[in-house]
């Protein structure tokens, strides 16, 4: 008989193999239910914008499993290492360079967001495959979902497997160019992602 926990690592497979493939998958995080793809697989992003029915024009986060995965796509300064280390895994956007022309075309004014999610199955996932759309799972301009019931039936057509998290918190990230020591957009530890910035406005780069 399989276990719960032998369960939820073959759904976690499962969607590896569906990213990998170039489908689209829907897996929790700590705010809302997020769209993953895969971002190195132009048809894959397509395939997203469309489902979304996004203007291509907008830029998409990536999710990674920490940090340090994410510098071998993106430019990450010391000063952004050491926001991560406090605030990470958590509902942080931290806007960063990519080093990896592959991403380029997924970046506004040269720059993408990038998600280390605070939720296990979502840290599972993306330890088989990163990085990840960070992307929320549902038709632009619609509220965000907190549980797979609420995820529109139509993005659920294009989607190949679902990693059913239950219900999560809600809420959104907090966007931040760490760099430049701006917030993008309030969200989650919006004041004390504000008393870092104010606390390390000359940290060295």
């Amino acid at each position: 008989m399989l276990t719960i926990a032998k369960i939820k690592m073959k759904y976690i497979q499962n969607a590896a193999i569906s990213i990998k493939s170039g489908g689209l998958i829907v897996y929790p995080t700590e705010t809302t239910y997020a769209l993953g793809a895969n971002p190195l697989d132009p048809s894959a992003i397509k395939k997203l914008y469309q489902a979304k029915k996004r203007d291509a024009e907008n830029p998409l986060s990536l999710a990674f499993p920490t940090i340090t995965t994410a510098s071998s796509h993106m430019h990450i300064s010391n000063k952004t290492k050491y926001f991560a280390d406090q605030f990470l895994p958590g509902a942080v956007t931290i806007l960063c360079e990519p080093t990896n022309p592959q991403l380029i075309p997924l970046a506004k004014n040269g720059k993408v967001g990038i998600r280390v999610p605070d939720h296990p199955l979502a840290l599972d996932l993306l330890h088989h495959f990163h990085p990840i759309t960070a992307t929320s799972a549902n038709i632009s301009g619609n509220p965000g979902a907190c549980d797979v019931s609420d995820i529109d039936p139509e993005l659920l057509d294009s989607v190949s497997t679902i990693v059913d998290g239950k219900q999560t918190p809600g809420g959104k990230s907090t966007v931040v160019d760490i760099d430049e020591s701006i917030i993008i957009r309030k969200g989650s530890h919006y004041l004390e992602i504000k008393a870092w910035l104010d606390n390390n406005i000359s940290f060295p780069g």
